[in-house]
């Protein structure tokens, strides 16, 4: 994916092994990693490793992961170059080495059943949230927006409010 946000989150909530990977020269990588995202890598990935900076976003990245509790796995940092096929069976490779890692500590199962709870309450809130479109069209629901916007009404109530008429218990 492009980016890093909470798309990137959501995707590491469905895989067993998330490769972060990382260009040098975008100015913003080091700042989302602060910001947390460093969080969800299992493997970490310089590429375009060819490229001026590189070397120093691999020393950043290293300094950051330093920064980790002691005794913490802390993900491989790996340089590549893509478009030319460098380093991509030491990728392979070190994606094995976690996977190891996971049916070997257990963490497999623990990150199964984490991904499939995330899974089971994203899919019933989509459905709950389809349900309560359905049910409320016009009505009700414009009517709880109306008394938000005028401030007549706080979120959280008119939440209670509107979940108290599709009698959902």
């Amino acid at each position: 994916t492009v980016g890093a946000g909470q798309d990137e989150v959501e995707i590491a909530g469905t895989a067993l092994t998330t490769v972060l990977v990382n260009n040098p020269g975008t100015g913003d990588d080091i700042q989302a990693m602060k910001a947390g995202i460093l969080e969800i890598a299992d493997v970490l990935v310089v590429n375009k490793a060819d490229l001026p900076g590189a070397d120093t976003l691999a020393s950043q990245l290293r300094a950051l992961l330093s920064l980790s509790p002691a005794g913490e796995r802390r993900p491989p940092i790996l340089k590549t170059i893509a478009a030319k096929d460098e380093g991509m069976v030491e990728l392979a490779d070190a994606v094995d080495e976690h996977r190891q890692f996971l049916r070997e500590s257990g963490g497999e199962r623990k990150r199964r059943e984490t991904n499939a709870r995330h899974q089971l309450l994203a899919t019933a809130q989509a459905i709950l949230l389809e349900k309560i479109r359905q049910r409320t069209e016009g009505g009700n629901l414009e009517s709880l927006v109306a008394r938000i916007a005028d401030r007549e009404l706080d979120p959280h109530t008119a939440a209670e409010e509107l979940i108290a008429t599709l009698n959902l218990g």
